[in-house]
């Protein structure tokens, strides 16, 4: 019973995520910069949502992006794992030094390959350091959405974040 509801949750969310409207992409790095220099009060309001939704908000370093199961959420949520080396926890509890987190496969969103049933490279690759979103479920950490919940991270960002979080 409890596999049919999580299921149905994972559906009702798909089903959201293609039906309302879409929200804005990615906070550009100009924006975020902004944020630096006048506070929290420049943050996106998707990202302010984010922040309070999400459990866990780090800054990590990834280390490794695992393979895309090979298809495109649908019916059933589809999510590529990616690896990050925890560099600071900004909301949450430790995770330890290392954590994976499962990314939604959604085509046609910001983080998502435009062609093919896999995460975007230019953003998921080795290196690559993010401010990742998430919170927990059964599977273990998941982004809270396929549009912002991953942003770059930078130091302007970083330091906007925390001031909302001081509040």
């Amino acid at each position: 019973m409890k596999t049919r509801i999580m299921q149905w949750a994972a559906h009702c969310a798909v089903v959201a995520t293609l039906c309302l409207p879409a929200r804005a992409s990615p906070t550009p790095p100009d924006a975020a910069a902004a944020a630096g220099k006048k506070g929290s009060s420049v943050l996106a309001s998707a990202i302010v949502k984010d922040l309070e939704r999400a459990t866990l908000v780090l800054v990590g370093e990834v280390t490794a992006v695992r393979r895309s199961p090979g298809a495109w959420s649908g019916a059933a949520a589809a999510l590529q794992w990616v690896e990050y080396r925890v560099q600071r926890t900004l909301k949450g509890g430790a995770v330890g030094p290392t954590v994976a987190v499962g990314h939604l496969l959604v085509h046609g969103s910001p983080t998502a390959d435009p062609k093919q049933p896999k995460l975007r490279s230019a953003i998921f690759h080795p290196g690559a350091h993010l401010v990742v979103f998430a919170r927990k479920e059964s599977p273990g950490w998941v982004a809270l959405n396929e549009v912002d919940a991953v942003q770059p991270a930078d130091e302007a960002l970083v330091s906007a974040l925390l001031a909302h979080l001081s509040r």
